[in-house]
């Protein structure tokens, strides 16, 4: 059986080969999904290094730490409540480690935005940082 699936899988890393012959190398792709109160959810594709990050006038409410195999990470809650924004302004974001904002919501309108990503390994971290979020009451 495995010396009819070696052919199969040499197969498949030559056909994925550039012309060159080089094998290609994918960048990562990074984008938030906004939905809004109405209408379709709409991406807004961004670069690694755009990600959003909280605002430094934003109040640290909450902070907690988790594991994903054996390596620590911290999620930070921050609220824009406290500054100088209007009631229907009001925003909530969850912060992962360096990443940035993973999870942005506003408490008074059903919208919200979530960040998604082609690496599975980073894609698979923000799952678990959200399954934190919703596991975790605080």
């Amino acid at each position: 059986m495995i010396r009819y699936l070696f052919p199969i899988l040499l197969f498949g890393a030559v056909s994925c080969s550039a012309p060159s012959g080089k094998p290609e190398v994918q960048q990562d792709i990074y984008y938030y999904t906004n939905y809004p109160q109405s209408g379709d959810p709409v991406n807004d594709t961004v670069e690694a290094t755009s990600i959003t990050r909280h605002s430094e006038r934003d109040s640290l409410l909450a902070s907690l730490t988790f594991e994903v195999h054996g390596t620590p990470h911290k999620l930070n809650m921050y609220s824009n409540r406290f500054g100088n924004t209007a009631m229907n302004g009001e925003t909530t974001v969850y912060e992962l480690d360096d990443l940035g904002v993973i999870y942005g919501k506003s408490p008074l309108w059903s919208t919200y935005a979530r960040l998604h990503t082609t690496n599975d390994s980073i894609a698979n971290l923000i799952d678990r940082a959200l399954e934190q979020i919703i596991l975790k009451t605080q």
